[in-house]
């Protein structure tokens, strides 16, 4: 529904487990997780997310971890302004929406913080679609720094499969603040 409602109009990717999952790693995602380009404007945002009205809640809170859009409230932004968010509920499925601007090193390849990694970005065909994605390696650096084990040894099994990129591993660790050991 996303990539058909938004499609490239807005500059995003897929994140979180959700990529993992259309990158063929054997998880089961929690939820979906949607990251907007930094640079996108909050009208911009707020527009093209318009057709998400449908699955919006009736009532929501500020707090960031249990909002839910709602018709009149389809967006949270943080009070320091770097996280604009939106959470709909889509065919039983949590869809989360996030522009994040939070200083970081340019050259940082971090998932979701900074605009390296949108130099990163792959395009996975899934459905007959094309969907921007995060590269796995540096999904994998995200679930090995929050010390998800299962999620981990799924990844590592699939970058073994397809071939992982080792510099992009490399940093994607070393820019999470991980040891050069554990990238193997």
């Amino acid at each position: 529904m996303f990539v058909d409602s938004v499609g490239e109009r807005l500059n995003w990717m897929l994140v979180g487990s959700a990529a993992s999952v259309l990158h063929g790693a054997a998880i089961v995602p929690g939820d979906v997780d949607i990251l907007v380009h930094p640079d996108t404007s909050d009208e911009m945002m707020l527009a093209e997310l318009v057709p998400l009205t449908p699955y919006a809640a009736s009532d929501t809170t500020d707090d960031l971890t249990a909002f839910a859009s709602t018709q009149e409230r389809p967006l949270l932004a943080t009070a320091d302004g770097s996280w604009l968010f939106g959470r709909w509920t889509v065919a039983g499925s949590t869809l989360e929406v996030a522009r994040i601007r939070e200083p970081v090193a340019r050259h940082a390849v971090l998932e979701t913080l900074g605009t390296a990694v949108w130099d990163h970005r792959q395009h996975v065909r899934w459905r007959g679609r094309s969907v921007p994605v995060v590269p796995l390696e540096v999904q994998l650096a995200t679930i090995v720094a929050r010390g998800l084990t299962d999620r981990e040894r799924a990844v590592r099994a699939r970058l073994a499969e397809t071939g992982a990129r080792g510099e992009l591993l490399r940093r994607a660790f070393f820019d999470r603040g991980i040891a050069g050991e554990a990238v193997h």
